[in-house]
């Protein structure tokens, strides 16, 4: 297993199995240059995905409005799960299913799925809660992108730099009205 790759040696890849260095994109990939992709957030336990069609339905109405084509199924993501789980059984795992566009000019996309097994800090905030607080970061109601799970995180991985340099696990951020919009790492609900 590489030190420097959290999700360990493997992903799926439209629909296989294969070492994770294999699937690597090159610099010029519009997801890599523009963010031209979405991604949906998993919890598998024991090797089974939960809520996957629900998360595959979000992905699937930000894909049409990105005019991207090519998602994968449910079962094809349930497949994946329990072949990465085979691979490298983790009890609790956070999974990313990946649609990337191919270019800018087509609809056409990949899909990627990649299991990281929860650590044990991240179980305890699970389960008991964690310090958080208000983001020095708005998020405007207005953006573009405010509706959709899309490759271009940069804000939200500043949010959670910022928590994480004073101790929080992740922050809230605020829109422009001072209205809860969003956690760094997750939804908010009341």
């Amino acid at each position: 297993m590489s030190g420097t790759d959290p999700t360990g040696d493997w992903v799926i890849r439209n629909g296989r199995r294969m070492p994770a260095d294999q699937a690597a994109v090159r610099v010029s990939h519009p997801a890599f240059r523009y963010g031209l992709g979405l991604f949906e957030t998993v919890l598998a336990v024991d090797g089974r995905g939960v809520c996957i069609a629900e998360h595959l339905e979000r992905m699937r109405g930000s894909a049409a409005w990105l005019g991207l084509a090519g998602m994968p199924t449910t079962a094809q993501v349930t497949r994946g799960i329990a072949s990465l789980h085979e691979a490298r059984p983790a009890r609790f795992a956070m999974v990313r299913v990946y649609l990337a566009a191919r270019s800018t000019s087509a609809p056409e996309a990949d899909w990627t799925v990649v299991a990281e097994p929860i650590r044990p800090t991240e179980l305890r905030a699970l389960r008991r809660g964690a310090a958080s607080g208000i983001s020095r970061w708005v998020q405007p109601t207005t953006h573009p992108l405010v509706a959709h799970k899309t490759l271009a995180y940069l804000d939200r991985w500043l949010t959670t730099r910022d928590a994480r340099r004073v101790g929080h696990f992740a922050d809230i951020r605020l829109d422009e009205r001072g209205d809860v919009a969003e956690g760094s790492l997750s939804s908010v609900f009341v």
